[in-house]
């Protein structure tokens, strides 16, 4: 891509039109200070998005219309036409000014806002314009900038800026999530302070609302069911007086007559009684007598019992405890004939250790003498030896030694012929090698430059298709936010949270139509476009309870099981003119939906307006009709129309999302093939680097094989002259070792003599065995002897307790057999007493019996008359009773019927008689009634206001805390995001710096002639606060800060970061004001021959005064003033002069 034409017109200090062809390569404009061609510049820079008047060199807009000269009228407009080409392809931008009408961008001959002209220049490849546009002093600005400015730039150029500037907006935005769930924890946190601080008074509330409830319930029914058996109560105890009066006159007679009778018969028969008590009293008190004697005597035999039970079991557990003692006593016995043989023992095994220690010492004294004199004699003799070896050993090595120095001597020699021979062969072989790696690095950067023009569309398109992501998003939450009804978006909501399991689709949802029927069905449809179609009528039903419990307001529904499809009236024929068709069949609804959008439009006709309504249709039609333009005819006649200010509606609305979305999927088709041609790129730039990485290994290897084998021939050289020195060396100490050998031997044959003549003292170590042995046996006699003492005391302490537990059984059995002899005695005693008594009472039953005989008729008669008089009295007294108690009862029912109705009838109405509830049910419902009550009181004050209070607190806290999960998954979405653009642009500028450090490297040391430069990552304290530093050494010359070189360098510095940059970054053009001002005529050279090159690969457009660029110009453009104030240009083509 190129800039093909440059078309001025009107612009600053070019009056008139202009027009200046470029060449794609390297196009030079010259002219003397002051004649205008930096203007030129300046309408580049200000058709391509430029607004900065101090960048444009102006201070106010009209600056930029031709001011006018003697000979020329002042321009009212300005208009500058940018042609660009790209293969076949020509695009241009053009921009206007006048005053009336402002600044006007056009591109392509389409009216474009100065926003969408960032877009247009990334389709371009024109994003990173800030490095093609190198404007006077921006070469030693590059230089003077800090590090941070300089990624800043870096940045722009790889499209790296527009990550910062999204990560910045979402910092903004997680700053902004972040701070809105504070608020939304503060606001939960006092909402749920306020529900606990009413939490008691609400507990209470819902206590007491619930009890009312009850009491209510419960007291009514009470109410009822005690009247209820009040009023049959009354007229059973009616009945039942009546009956009491004829009873009672009949009991009176029988009364007085059975009265009488009693009388004559109790006064024979007291007589009789009062003998038969005095004998009953006897037999009575003989009886108790005889009951105590019988207790005392289970008594005493219980007792016996036990005491024989306690002894047999002492009897048992005295036998265990005798046999315990007897093998306590054995074991005993035993343990102290042991201890007393371990002391025998013990004692014996002392008096050896004695004896051998004494004879030890006095053996040990004789031996240290020998020893001593033996040891010096020894190592005196070893010392000899070991000398004596050395020495030979000494004589052995040399001799070795000097006969392979010789030999090593004649080695050297042929190896070193054979060795310069190899190296002349071996530099002719690294210079080939040389000329093939500086071919390989060539094709490489093609294969990157390549590989980057790919990267850089295929970035391109992925920012668009996410910047229309962005847009969709966006689309679709205003559509939600502002278009929908609150009711809808509440159960749209609740539906994708999973709150509400219900299949719904909002009507505009359900279809889609093309844009020319959006305001025909926007219009027919108007507020029922947001009804909500559902599967059946319960599943609408589930929605509105949900509407009503959460007070979300009111929508319609659509169940499918409820409506028919409406269908189109058959005698329209729509080949006639200005009908369009049925809206059903316009539009593509979806299959589930299907039966929702028949019933709303299946029979909407769609025509093109108005007068065809009028034309062709009846005044009578049974259907509705809208236009084309929005204007809908009701089949009842009425007619609306008119013009919206804008559409607003949600099928309008889905439609242009609609539209987004259709440009997304091509966007991602274009990415796909995008992504292809990248790989195949990246293929062969990989194909590339290992090529070039192989011939750098393989001549780096060479030059080391080369360089070391100069050094070995180096080595081999001094080996030689040191071999020759070391053999006069050995000569001499052979001699030298010979003489000293000879007095060793001598030495070694007197030592050996003496020592000859010395006595052994073997007999020493045996002794010193046996003394070791002797002590061991002694101290594990000891040991054996305390362990053999410990045992015996543990065993005469046990035999003293089992001594102890026999003599204490012994005494209790003793005690045992005492207590049974007493026992036998007392029930002796006691078994005669019972037997007297048994007899006494005997006598005095038979008496008694013998009365009872005549008792029992004179009883049985006095029994019948008795009962005779008791019942005619209890029935008499029973007929009194019945009728006081029925007055009674009747009294005491009115007026608890009369309190009833006082208290309830007002509030619980009676219905009349009808079938009551059980007595015992009844109190059972009265005593729930009190419980109730008393249950209410207890209570105490209550406010019933508190539960609306705390159920609106809850709906409240519910949704916030709905809102903060929201929140919360929108913070965590965005810090992936963040996480993976730093992760991503580390990567891409960690990339791009690499690169641009490498070729920044090789075109440092072309244009200076070699030394050394790089760039360098500081650290920050983040990764997007990482500044670029520029590290140089000229040729001959220590590191050093960019401020201590001179201009010139610091201008060839500049030029090689700027040149490396564009390369890197593929920029297409390149726009260089002066930049070659400060370079002297060597350097201009190198800058030129650099600029000519750079010419091959992307466009330049060099502003210069220099002779040596200009020669190397395509096209050659001089600008001058023909008077003053007016710039006029002459172009040559330089091809036609070569």
């Amino acid at each position: 891509m190129y800039i093909e034409r440059l078309r001025l017109k009107g612009f600053k200090s070019f009056g008139g039109s202009h027009d200046l062809p470029f060449s794609p390569g390297m196009t030079a404009v010259v002219g003397p200070n002051g004649s205008g061609k930096s203007n030129i510049l300046d309408a580049l820079a200000w058709v391509l998005g430029e607004g900065s008047p101090m960048k444009l060199r102006i201070s106010r807009q009209q600056e930029l219309l031709f001011q006018g000269t003697a000979a020329s009228s002042a321009a009212k407009e300005c208009d500058v036409i940018l042609t660009l080409r790209d293969s076949d392809r020509v695009s241009t931008i053009r921009r206007t000014f006048s005053p009336d009408t402002g600044s006007v961008l056009f591109h392509d001959g389409q009216k474009i806002r100065l926003q969408d002209l960032d877009e247009v220049k990334r389709m371009l490849r024109l994003g990173g314009e800030t490095f093609a546009f190198i404007g006077q002093g921006e070469v030693a600005e590059t230089i003077r900038q800090r590090p941070l400015q300089r990624r800043m730039r870096l940045e722009v150029l790889f499209g790296i800026d527009q990550y910062r500037r999204k990560r910045n907006e979402t910092d903004a935005r997680l700053a902004g999530v972040k701070e809105e769930m504070g608020r939304l924890t503060t606001l939960i946190a006092e909402l749920s302070r306020r529900r606990e601080e009413i939490a008691p008074a609400v507990e209470t509330a819902a206590k007491a609302r619930e009890l009312l409830r009850l009491l209510d319930e419960h007291r009514k029914q009470a109410y009822h069911g005690r009247r209820t058996a009040l009023e049959r109560r009354l007229g059973d105890l009616a009945e039942s007086l009546s009956l009491l009066e004829i009873e009672g006159d009949d009991a009176r007679r029988w009364r007085v007559m059975w009265e009488r009778g009693e009388q004559a018969f109790l006064d024979a028969f007291r007589k009789e009684r009062e003998a038969e008590k005095a004998l009953l009293s006897d037999f009575e008190s003989v009886t108790r007598s005889l009951e105590a004697a019988r207790r005392v005597c289970v008594s005493g035999a219980g007792s016996l019992r036990s005491a024989k039970v306690r002894k047999a079991a002492m009897v048992g557990m005295l036998s265990k405890n005798r046999e315990n003692l007897l093998l306590r006593d054995t074991e005993l016995r035993r343990g102290k004939e042991d201890c007393a043989q371990l002391r025998r023992n013990a004692s014996e095994s002392a008096s050896n250790c004695s004896e051998i220690r004494e004879r030890v010492r006095r053996a040990e004294a004789e031996q240290a003498e020998i020893v001593r004199r033996r040891e010096a004699l020894e190592n005196r003799i070893n010392e000899a030896r070991v000398r004596g070896d050395f020495l030979e050993r000494r004589s052995r090595s040399m001799r070795e030694e000097r006969t392979a120095l010789e030999r090593d001597v004649r080695g050297f020699r042929a190896e070193e012929t054979t060795l310069v021979r190899d190296f002349g062969e071996k530099r002719t072989l690294v210079e080939e090698f040389s000329g093939a790696y500086s071919r390989a690095v060539e094709a490489k950067g093609a294969a990157a430059t390549e590989c980057q023009v790919e990267t850089n569309a295929l970035h391109a398109a992925v920012r668009t298709a996410s910047q229309i992501e962005n847009a969709i998003d966006r689309m679709k939450d205003r559509a939600e936010q502002a278009l929908l009804p609150e009711p809808v978006r509440f159960l749209l909501s609740a539906a994708r949270l999973g709150k509400l399991t219900v299949g719904m689709r909002m009507v505009a949802d359900a279809f889609s139509c093309p844009d020319t029927l959006t305001n025909a069905l926007e219009a027919y449809l108007g507020g029922r476009q947001y009804w909500l179609a559902v599967a059946s009528l319960d599943d609408a039903k589930r929605c509105i309870d949900l509407l009503k419990s959460k007070q979300a307001g009111r929508t319609t529904f659509l169940p499918l099981d409820q409506i028919s499809p409406r269908t189109p009236a058959p005698d329209i024929r729509l080949s006639q003119p200005g009908f369009v068709g049925w809206a059903a069949d316009l539009v593509r609804s979806d299959p589930e939906w299907d039966r929702a959008v028949r019933h709303l439009l299946g029979d909407v006709l769609v025509v093109e307006c108005f007068e065809t309504v009028a034309r062709n249709l009846s005044s009578h039609r049974r259907f509705p009709v809208v236009t084309l333009d929005g204007e809908v005819f009701a089949a009842t006649g009425s007619v609306s129309g008119g013009k919206r200010r804008a559409s607003e509606g949600a099928i309008a609305a889905n439609s242009l999302i609609r539209e987004q979305e259709e440009k997304l999927a091509a966007l991602r088709t274009e990415i796909d093939r995008r992504k292809s041609a990248l790989g195949g790129a990246e293929g062969r730039e990989r194909e590339a680097t290992k090529n070039v990485e192989d011939l750098k290994e393989r001549l780096q290897e060479e030059r080391l094989h080369a360089e070391e084998m100069e050094r070995h021939l180096e080595r081999l050289r001094t080996a030689i002259e040191k071999t020759a020195f070391r053999l006069a060396e050995l000569s001499d100490a052979e001699k030298t070792a010979d003489s000293d050998r000879e007095e060793t031997v001598r030495t070694i044959a007197s030592c050996e003599e003496e020592l000859s003549g010395l006595i052994d003292g073997s007999n020493h170590s045996s002794d010193t065995a046996l003394l070791s042995a002797a002590e061991s046996a002694d101290a594990l006699c000891r040991e054996r002897l305390r362990a053999g003492e410990a045992l015996v005391a543990r065993l005469a302490e046990e035999f003293s307790r089992a001594s102890e537990a026999v003599r204490s059984l012994e005494r209790d059995m003793a005690s045992v057999e005492i207590e049974i002899a007493s026992l036998w005695e007392k029930l002796r005693d006691a078994g005669s007493e019972c037997a007297r008594l048994w007899r006494r009472r005997r006598d005095v039953r038979e008496e008694l019996s013998g009365r009872a005989g005549a008792r029992e008729l004179e009883d049985l008669r006095l029994a019948r008359l008795r009962k005779h008089l008791g019942d005619a009295g209890k029935r008499v007294s029973s007929v009194d009773l019945g009728h006081r108690e029925v007055d009674r009862q009747i009294e005491n029912v009115e007026r608890e019927r009369a309190q009833l109705i006082d208290s309830w009838e007002e509030q619980y109405p009676y219905p009349g008689v009808r079938e009551g509830v059980g007595e015992s049910d009844l109190a059972g419902i009265w005593n729930t009634v009190r419980r109730y009550e008393r249950d209410l009181k207890a209570i105490g004050v209550y406010d019933l206001g508190v539960l609306s209070e705390d159920s609106s607190l809850a709906d409240r806290i519910g949704f916030l805390n709905e809102n903060f999960e929201d929140l919360r998954a929108g913070e965590t979405e965005l810090c992936r995001l963040i996480e993976e653009t730093d992760r991503y642009v580390g990567t891409l500028f960690g990339n791009a710096l690499t690169d641009i450090a490498a070729r920044f490297s090789d075109l440092f040391r072309h244009l200076l002639g070699g030394g050394e430069a790089r760039l360098e990552l500081l650290e920050g304290d983040s990764f997007w606060d990482s500044g670029v530093d520029i590290v140089a050494r000229p040729p001959g010359k220590k590191m050093q800060s960019l401020a201590q070189l001179s201009g010139g360098e610091q201008s060839l510095t500049g030029i090689s970061l700027l040149f490396a940059c564009m390369e890197v970054a593929a920029v297409p053009l390149a726009v260089l004001d002066e930049v070659d001002a400060a370079l002297d005529e060597y350097n201009l050279l190198r800058f030129a021959a650099l600029a000519r090159e750079y010419a091959t690969r992307l466009q330049l457009i060099v502003m210069t005064h220099r002779r040596a660029t200009m020669e190397r110009a395509d096209v050659l453009y001089g600008v001058t003033m023909s008077e003053p104030g007016l710039s006029q240009v002459v172009g040559i083509n330089l091809e036609d002069w070569r």
